[in-house]
């Protein structure tokens, strides 16, 4: 019988089980009406956790507004990007960054956010913009999720929203992670289009990190286990 596989086996159950708790806002920037250092703060901030303020490239200037139906506050950016080939390097990004206080840990779940591409005059941009969302894990080298938004007419704006699940293992236990959203506007040469965001949300568990202790009563449950299974063995 292999007994490290089954303890491991436990602290799997275990980190599970903290991992299924009902999610809570982590962080959420509702971006207000004026393009203020205040208004890149987070407006909304979890417990155990500190936020940054909305950040973006070099390769990019944001800028807010109220537009759409029903109004939408929004932080917009000039069509026109440079970046069509995203990479690591790519400076046409929007994100955040948040860390878990000192002696807890992140567990992620969900990250959403709404994200429109309109145009103000002249002729409609012919192709879609992208919203290429990477995250600090891997140095922004691989798309986590890659959504699309098509213009419609001058002056219109039509919302959609990304839902991106982050249930993966490689998204908990983690003390701090940046997300940057890329954006692409393909061959785009408006002047007066833009692509926009707004209400960024991160929705998970700002957990505990488990002192020594909590180690030594799983193993001792552990070694609980496997003496009721040598038990059992014997009398088979």
């Amino acid at each position: 019988m292999n007994y490290p596989t089954i303890l491991a086996r436990f602290s799997c159950v275990f980190f599970a089980f903290a991992a299924s708790l009902p999610a809570q806002t982590l962080v959420q920037y509702a971006f207000t009406t004026s393009d203020t250092v205040a208004s890149r703060n987070a407006s909304t901030t979890g417990t155990n956790v500190t936020p940054e303020a909305f950040a973006n490239g070099a390769g990019v200037t944001i800028t807010s507004s109220m537009i759409g139906s029903p109004t939408v506050r929004s932080y917009f950016v000039t069509g026109d990007l440079v970046d069509e080939v995203i990479s690591a390097t790519s400076t046409d990004w929007l994100g955040f960054t948040i860390n878990a206080n000192s002696g807890y840990q992140l567990n992620l779940q969900n990250l959403s956010f709404a994200y429109a591409f309109s145009f103000n005059a002249g002729t409609a941009p012919a192709t879609a913009a992208t919203y290429d969302v990477r995250s600090s894990l891997d140095n922004y080298a691989s798309s986590i999720s890659v959504l699309t938004a098509s213009v419609g007419t001058v002056n219109a704006v039509s919302w959609s929203n990304a839902s991106i699940v982050l249930t993966d293992a490689a998204y908990q236990n983690l003390s701090a992670i940046t997300f940057r959203i890329f954006l692409n506007d393909g061959t785009n040469t408006n002047a007066v289009s833009y692509v926009r965001l707004d209400t960024v949300t991160l929705t998970g568990i700002a957990s505990a990190v488990p002192e020594p202790s909590t180690y030594a009563l799983m193993s001792g449950a552990a070694g609980l286990v496997l003496a009721g299974l040598r038990r059992r063995l014997r009398s088979v």
